[in-house]
């Protein structure tokens, strides 16, 4: 992008590297499949799509996406993104992408969208309950797959629903690389006891790098803590790290081969163990389900607005509640839990 202009090299690479900052990689990846979408447009449709584009190319190109491609207006608006951030990089001024007449497609399109999703009726996303965490656990022991995949799988389970976390705080994306610098990683987890009511009790505690709440760039910690119940997250964490090898600086939640678990693969396996129980084409169980189960669990049991949106961390008017005293919160909730 910065070689179109008259400036230094080494100024060049600079502002390019500050740049690349700008937009998370999967909002360049987007972009790069709007170019890829914008040439296949070009052969389908026999127009010439040579940048910069005029007010005729881009209604094609949006028609194509929308008969062809069969796209949402979601979708189609992240397209258009690309197609602008493709003129930039190529160092031609942008032109009027989203043109009055342009919006008004894009509005009519939205609302549409709208109206087949609710003549579909899509399958919700259901809260994990105590009941079908304790099926899972129940499936997981029958499961075809090596000790090593039931005992990781259960922890993470476990973590995750009584710690409300959203599954890549604790997981990675993808099963190759990870970010250091984002990734729940060996050293970023600790295990402590606490006495309460003179019951002594294991407590787990996550540094959380990059959880949504953080605004201010602080790490996070989340204390989990034993349940001395049937889905005790403490008790599955032991189990699976007796006979784990993790290291400091890798993925936490990996298997021995040191292949990190990702949330991707964890949806597939819940579905492959619930499937059976659950129809998953009206309602599905899904990696997400586990941050709604405890908080969706203690407002059936009565808890306080309060002292629900401590347990899922989110912002409000409560979160000042949240950051004075978490653990106490925590720890008493997670006492009555253990008795449920």
């Amino acid at each position: 992008m910065f070689s179109n202009y008259s400036i230094p090299e080494e100024v060049a690479e600079s502002l390019a590297v500050v740049g690349s900052f700008g937009l998370a990689k999967s909002t360049w990846s987007t972009y790069r499949t709007a170019e890829r979408q914008l040439l296949q447009c070009q052969k389908d449709t026999k127009t010439n799509m040579e940048l910069p584009l005029s007010q005729s190319q881009i209604l094609i190109y949006i028609d194509w996406l929308i008969r062809t491609r069969k796209v949402k207006s979601t979708t189609i608006n992240s397209y258009l993104a690309g197609i602008r951030q493709l003129h930039l990089v190529k160092g031609i001024e942008p032109p009027n992408i989203r043109s009055a007449a342009v919006r008004m497609i894009l509005r009519g399109k939205s609302h549409m969208d709208s109206i087949q999703d609710r003549a579909l009726t899509k399958a919700k996303r259901l809260p994990m309950t105590l009941n079908l965490i304790k099926l899972l656990k129940a499936k997981i022991r029958t499961w075809n797959e090596t000790d090593d995949t039931k005992l990781l799988t259960w922890a993470v389970c476990t973590a995750a629903f009584h710690g409300s976390f959203r599954i890549h705080e604790i997981l990675t994306r993808e099963s190759r690389t990870f970010d250091p610098d984002f990734t729940l990683l060996g050293r970023d987890v600790r295990m402590t006891n606490s006495l309460t009511e003179g019951c002594a009790r294991r407590r787990l505690s996550f540094y959380l790098k990059s959880p949504k709440e953080d605004k201010i760039g602080k790490t996070v910690v989340v204390d989990v803590y034993e349940t001395f119940g049937r889905t005790c997250p403490v008790k599955a964490f032991c189990k699976w790290s007796k006979q784990a090898i993790q290291q400091e600086d890798k993925p936490l939640f990996s298997s021995k081969l040191g292949k990190p678990l990702t949330g991707r693969v964890l949806n597939a396996n819940i579905k492959l163990l619930l499937e059976d129980h659950i129809d998953y084409g009206v309602g599905g169980i899904w990696s997400h389900s586990f941050r709604a189960g405890i908080p969706t669990l203690l407002a059936e049991k009565g808890f306080e607005d309060k002292e629900i949106q401590v347990t899922g961390r989110w912002n409000s008017r409560a979160f000042e509640f949240y950051t004075k005293n978490p653990s106490t919160s925590r720890e008493r909730i997670t006492r009555q839990l253990g008795r449920m």
